[in-house]
């Protein structure tokens, strides 16, 4: 029985052109090894990025407490410095440096009037003719102002 099945012929239908075929892609199967090292890349990545922001937000933390002191440093500087100008432009000590350079007031024959033209004396504009940035200028120096600004409709 074993004989006959060997010569048995079947009936095969056949394309009228035979496609080029390539021999099937044989899958690679991938080393234990290798899977296991993506495997912890994959989850060290993530990890290896939280550490790097926090480090990160550390050194901002240190950056910014060092520009808050900085910060209280040059106010008391500059409060410091005020105080020095304000000593320095004291009346008295301005007449103290006067009197020891030689100077000594006017007298009254010695003072003369200087006409002053009319164009730097001359009234301020009203606030509709200024642009709307000195007039915002104006009212934050200047709260009258704003009593005297005409209101619109």
């Amino acid at each position: 029985m074993t004989a006959s099945r060997r010569r048995r012929t079947y009936p095969v239908l056949l394309p009228r052109e035979f496609p080029v075929t390539r021999a099937p892609r044989r899958l690679r199967r991938t080393h234990p090894v290798a899977r296991g090292l993506v495997a912890v890349f994959l989850l060290a990545l993530p990890l290896l990025g939280h550490v790097w922001l926090e480090t990160e937000a550390t050194q901002a933390g240190y950056r910014l407490r060092a520009l808050r002191q900085e910060v209280v440093q040059l106010a008391q500087e500059q409060q410091r410095l005020r105080t020095q100008v304000a000593a320095l432009r004291s009346p008295e000590r301005l007449e103290r440096l006067a009197s020891d350079l030689g100077l000594q007031a006017p007298a009254p024959n010695q003072l003369a009037a200087v006409p002053v033209p009319v164009a730097f004396t001359g009234p301020r504009p009203e606030a509709a003719e200024l642009p709307w940035w000195q007039r915002v200028v104006r009212l934050l120096h200047d709260p009258a102002a704003s009593a005297a600004e005409p209101e619109r409709p």
